[in-house]
């Protein structure tokens, strides 16, 4: 059975096409079983509930197909994602037409292992935000121009797929608290909730649960990480079920720390920061990004007021506040 990734490509419909078959070829030079299909498109007008409802099958068939496939690991790649239709519809139509499908707005979003918004311009502010807002809130959302090459594509490809190592560099700021008012009223920025423990077993070794999302659109992952720098570490994630989250919960024993925050997910400037407002802070919460490399350049949101870059500071991983400040006796 393969190891199956689902990657959408939204946002310039003239790039789409181009991009995905630039990431088959690319992925198929590496022997990694790549297939793209099409997903319903911006142009589209009539029809959009049957489009709608053929796509989630095609989705499924495919990622069945892929599943089954003697790869090791594959990827379906969808040009056009399911959400890209609702900013063209009334609030009515749309919900109807996700009645009609059983699905919903967050289990949509978090169906997809990565969301790569590709544009065309260098300058964000030409960026259709009320495109890219629909997806802001994706566990691995990124806005990539695609004008010039897909080389910054197929790199962002690459580190989703963990080619050649699952690396995560990451840069932490502490930051005052934020006012949460101005953060609601961005068109690019979605609340998550997130609740996460570290458990340290004796079959399994350390390694992170966390819970993204709230009700039935809920995700649930297991993650292990190994540190090689303050900013750089191996990062290998997996979904889990409830039923799996929920009996590494009832590991007390096992549990060094439980957190709860809430996860602002925000677009800006052509880059995802993720700032997370954590119950125990009142004057304080923090702001991080992830990069392709240590020197990548990037600008912090001009209403984030940073304190200090606390990226090679132990005493804020979410580790070490779980342990400090986080439940470790479930009742």
């Amino acid at each position: 059975m393969s190891e199956v990734m689902k990657v959408l490509l939204t946002g310039s419909a003239d790039n789409i096409q181009c991009a995905a078959k630039a990431v088959c070829t690319s992925l198929q030079s590496m022997s990694i079983n790549a297939l793209s299909i099409n997903g319903v498109s911006l142009i589209e007008s009539k029809n959009l509930k049957d489009k709608f409802l053929q796509q989630i099958k095609d989705e499924d068939i495919n990622l069945r197909f892929l599943k089954n496939s003697d790869s090791d690991k594959s990827v379906l790649i969808v040009c056009g994602g399911l959400l890209d239709i609702k900013y063209k519809l009334s609030d009515t139509e749309f919900s109807e037409i996700l009645t009609a499908s059983g699905e919903s707005e967050d289990k949509i979003r978090n169906s997809y292992d990565a969301v790569f918004y590709l544009t065309s311009s260098d300058n964000c502010s030409n960026i259709d935000n009320s495109l890219l807002s629909l997806w802001t809130g994706a566990e691995h959302l990124r806005v990539i121009n695609v004008s010039h090459s897909f080389e910054r594509l197929l790199c962002e490809m690459n580190a989703v797929l963990g080619i050649p190592k699952p690396v995560e560099i990451e840069r932490k700021f502490l930051i005052e608290y934020p006012d949460i008012s101005l953060l609601t009223g961005l068109d690019t920025c979605r609340k998550v909730p997130i609740t996460q423990a570290y458990l340290n077993t004796p079959d399994e070794g350390q390694f992170r649960i966390r819970k993204r999302g709230s009700g039935e659109d809920s995700l649930f992952i297991k993650t292990v990480k190994v540190k090689i720098s303050d900013l750089k570490r191996i990062e290998i994630e997996n979904y889990i079920s409830e039923s799996e989250y929920n009996n590494y919960l009832s590991n007390v024993k096992h549990i060094s720390g439980i957190i709860s925050k809430d996860r602002y997910c925000i677009v800006s400037d052509g880059h995802y920061f993720e700032l997370d407002v954590y119950p125990f802070f009142t004057d304080r919460a923090t702001l991080e990004i992830e990069l392709l490399s240590e020197s990548e350049e990037f600008t912090i949101p001009k209403f984030v007021k940073v304190i200090r870059d606390v990226s090679c500071e132990p005493e804020y991983r979410n580790f070490a506040l779980a342990a400090k400040y986080g439940k470790t006796n479930l009742v």
